[in-house]
């Protein structure tokens, strides 16, 4: 079988579900071969088990000081790059279509009339969950964004809809070398110099602040970072905290390690908005709309314990592509929501 996976490469998460499915796929089923296009990023190195990589322009969100600057997107998006993409893109080849909010592989499979399967926590939408913001512009966008025939959500929580748990791609030991006063700082969308000015006064804490603008460095409490998947994840294994905007994967990362969460969702971003909302139904994290120092220093002094233990969402999910993707959705999310718990 010869697959097509499409990934939106403008948010990690994409990426990181996209390397938990490759590599299931190839584990468990070695006559599968897998060809990962990813669009919306620059071309790098990625440890993606894929026969090969296509890399296309695709679409993305232009973001500033932590808000969506929807003229700005619709501006700096290039339909005619994006039909030319689609155009050229080979897909007779494969038996099976996946994408996780791509929109060339999604548009293609749509426009010949092939099936494709959306994997990923944006297919959740299409689903009776909590959402909250979003202008009728961007809430329309979000739909045909990257259409597909067969909706397979991702969410924290089933809220009596036919969608599975989050794929995460960390180990959920239990015995993790936690270091009580390390606090991991993710937000590649906002500004930090003022945050990073604040955080240095919270001197019982070590923050290890993630930027893209960042190189590495230490100065005193304050540890930057420049974005690294491996160093990330060590330094997320053993934090007790975590300061993040509301993306869907790293907050699912957290609440498999039982990692305290505070979030400030971006602003007119219908996606992050809901699940601001959604977190603050569960009581899974603390959500702000502004990183007020005050207000994290009284998060950080509170004693919270989230975590859910879910199961190993991506097996299920590649057996259930293999074999057809037959089985009745309904029945999948039940017999793997059945498999978490929950503790507090």
């Amino acid at each position: 079988m010869r697959i097509l996976y499409g990934v939106q490469g403008t948010g990690n998460g994409h990426l990181t579900r996209a390397i938990a499915m490759s590599e299931t796929i190839e584990t468990s089923f070695s006559k599968c071969e897998v060809d990962v296009l990813i669009s919306g990023r620059v071309e790098e190195k990625l440890p993606i088990k894929a026969r090969k990589i296509i890399w296309r322009e695709g679409a993305t969100f232009v973001i500033k000081n932590g808000e969506v600057q929807l003229l700005k997107t619709l501006f700096n998006f290039s339909p005619r790059q994006l039909i030319r993409d689609i155009g050229r893109l080979k897909i007779r080849e494969y038996d099976l279509l996946i994408t996780d909010y791509e929109p060339i592989a999604a548009w293609a499979g749509r426009i010949r009339g092939k099936e494709v399967i959306g994997i990923g926590h944006q297919y959740a939408f299409y689903y009776d969950i909590p959402i909250q913001g979003g202008k009728p512009l961007s809430k329309n966008i979000m739909k045909l964004f990257a259409p597909v025939t067969k909706k397979v959500g991702l969410h924290w929580h089933h809220f009596n809809q036919p969608i599975l748990p989050p794929i995460v791609d960390v180990d959920q030991a239990s015995e993790r070398k936690i270091q009580n006063n390390k606090v991991i700082v993710y937000l590649p969308f906002e500004e930090t110099d003022k945050l990073t000015s604040d955080l240095q006064k919270i001197s019982d804490h070590e923050f290890y602040v993630y930027h893209p603008k960042f190189e590495n460095s230490n100065e005193g409490n304050i540890h930057k970072r420049k974005i690294s998947r491996t160093t990330f994840k060590d330094d997320l294994t053993n934090s007790n905290a975590a300061i993040c905007n509301t993306g869907f994967e790293l907050i699912s990362e957290c609440l498999t390690l039982g990692i305290k969460v505070l979030t400030k969702p971006l602003g007119n971003q219908i996606e992050q908005q809901s699940n601001g909302a959604a977190l603050s139904k569960l009581d899974y994290a603390t959500v702000v709309n502004k990183l007020l120092i005050t207000d994290i220093r009284n998060w950080l002094k509170r004693d919270e314990l989230i975590k859910v233990s879910y199961p190993n969402t991506q097996d299920s999910l590649v057996k259930w592509l293999v074999a057809g993707a037959t089985q009745p959705l309904e029945e999948l999310a039940n017999d793997l929501w059945t498999g978490v718990t929950v503790y507090r």
